[in-house]
């Protein structure tokens, strides 16, 4: 029972100090996220935009790279040193891939609007809008774990990433309901916002993907 214990003290230590890592790097993209919300400004909107290419989006690939060794078997590896190797190896990718949802944001969001205010059966186009958005989300989040996963060229990842949501419809569930849950229970009980949220997300993501692919790969193997 002790021992179990502390395991259990282990893997809440290691959750919370991966989460607080990312927060604290995302730090100038969530308080800008927070500006832009209470004030309406559009120029708070562009410096969030700008916050989140630059520095949310790199440290979340980098937080994949924490959590991916402890999916992968390997409790004992460190949070400090993958995250920062994860950060230099991928921002450039992970830049990219930010001005890309940047780019896509803001063709949802037009055409969220453009059938918004639309007569008749134009208006049910918004469903679609909102089923793409959820898709290019997990798209981005698979993204990431192949940027971890594999050496594979930027698109190809981009690729892989968008596939992976459509080929693998429960995974893509999984994944929207694990990070709607914790968004708002971080809303609810803020302070696991503080500590766990990010972590414990891009854990079970990339669970759920590492898990997929290994299925993937005995199917193939299959005579």
């Amino acid at each position: 029972m002790f021992a179990g214990l502390m395991r259990i003290s282990a893997w809440i230590a290691k959750l919370a100090g991966a989460h607080m890592l990312w927060l604290l790097v995302s730090a100038p993209f969530l308080f800008s996220v927070w500006m832009s919300r209470d004030t309406g400004s559009v120029l708070a909107m562009i410096v969030a935009a700008v916050f989140g290419v630059a520095m949310g989006v790199p440290a979340t690939a980098a937080l994949f790279g924490v959590v991916r060794p402890w999916v992968m078997g390997r409790i004992d590896s460190g949070i400090w040193s993958p995250f920062w190797r994860t950060w230099r190896e991928l921002y450039v990718r992970s830049v990219a891939l930010g001005a890309l949802a940047i780019g896509f944001c803001a063709v949802a969001y037009s055409a969220w609007e453009t059938y918004g205010a639309s007569d008749g059966w134009m208006q049910s186009l918004r469903i679609v809008v909102l089923i793409a958005v959820v898709v290019a989300v997990c798209g981005m989040l698979h993204t990431m774990c192949y940027f971890v996963h594999f050496r594979l060229s930027f698109w190809q990842s981009v690729f892989s990433g968008l596939l992976f949501a459509f080929v693998q419809p429960w995974n893509t569930f999984v994944s929207v309901l694990v990070v709607a849950m914790l968004v708002h229970a971080s809303i609810v009980w803020p302070g696991l916002a503080l500590f766990f949220c990010a972590s414990v997300a891009a854990m079970i993501v990339f669970y759920q993907y590492e898990r997929a692919v290994r299925a993937m790969r005995l199917t193939r193997s299959e005579p």
